[in-house]
């Protein structure tokens, strides 16, 4: 089961970006510590859930005339700064309905200053097994699904 590009790997960690097929491509892995930005197959940085401010995934999408690949974009604290985190995309395309969720579970989650529950696999795994079936279109609805879906 996916959102998008977030999938759980094999090692029971959801993560985003290819990291099953492409290990040695970028990618982030949501660890119970923090988010983890990997490169080539080495570990590069470790940002502790405290950190987070605000929160999200983000593209691929275009910003004037320039390509952004998909990552993720986040403002932390001590000290304030704008971290982005980029990653592989995997071979398939991902559905609009579930990138827009995913970064509404992002945001939501961050700014009820949860961030560290992105870290917990199991409580991850039943919001994407209640967000992956729907298609909301409108910002209400996202919201509604999202806010649902955190709940458990």
């Amino acid at each position: 089961m996916a959102l998008g590009p977030l999938e759980r790997g094999s090692d029971g960690f959801w993560g985003l970006g290819d990291r099953e097929r492409n290990p040695s491509g970028r990618h982030v892995v949501l660890l119970p510590e923090g988010l983890e930005q990997r490169c080539d197959g080495v570990r590069q940085t470790l940002v502790p859930w405290s950190r987070f401010m605000t929160i999200h995934a983000v593209g691929p999408r275009f910003e004037g005339r320039h390509r952004i690949g998909p990552l993720v974009r986040a403002t932390l604290r001590h000290p304030y700064e704008v971290w982005e985190a980029r990653f592989t995309r995997h071979a398939h395309r991902y559905r609009t309905a579930h990138v827009l969720l995913l970064d509404e579970l992002f945001v939501r989650t961050a700014e009820a200053k949860e961030t560290e529950r992105l870290g917990d696999p199991d409580w991850l795994a039943a919001v994407v097994e209640r967000l992956a079936p729907q298609s909301p279109w409108t910002r209400k609805a996202l919201r509604s699904a999202v806010a649902e879906a955190r709940q458990i």
